[in-house]
């Protein structure tokens, strides 16, 4: 067997909210924190939409936008950005989403 090579991806959930009487339908992105802060559940809302590469794109960014943040040392940002995302259905209402990044440094 050819050996495959192995990517390291950070995992995100994504589950369908359905309509209420007070609000639309909607998504929602989980993930797990830091293990440094007790690895709290991080919890974000989307708008729903029917298009699943958009939505995957949007969780996407989220979760990116998080990481990033708290990077760097006044000097420099230090971004994450998906440089691949690769999504499975879990069930009918959520979806894995295998989030790979790069780490762009861009001086300040």
């Amino acid at each position: 067997m050819t050996a495959l090579p192995v990517h390291f991806a950070h995992f995100v959930r994504i589950k369908y909210l359905g309509p209420t009487n007070y609000r639309p339908s909607r998504l929602s992105v989980i993930w797990e924190g830091w293990p440094s802060e007790g690895s709290p559940i991080v919890r974000k809302s989307l708008a729903y939409t029917s298009d699943r590469d958009e939505m995957a794109r949007q969780a996407a960014q989220l979760f990116c936008d998080w990481l990033s943040q708290g990077w760097g040392d006044g000097t420099e940002e230090r971004r994450y950005i998906a440089d691949r995302i690769t999504l499975a259905s879990m069930n009918g209402d959520e979806w894995a989403l295998m989030v790979h990044t790069t780490l762009e440094t861009v001086p300040t």
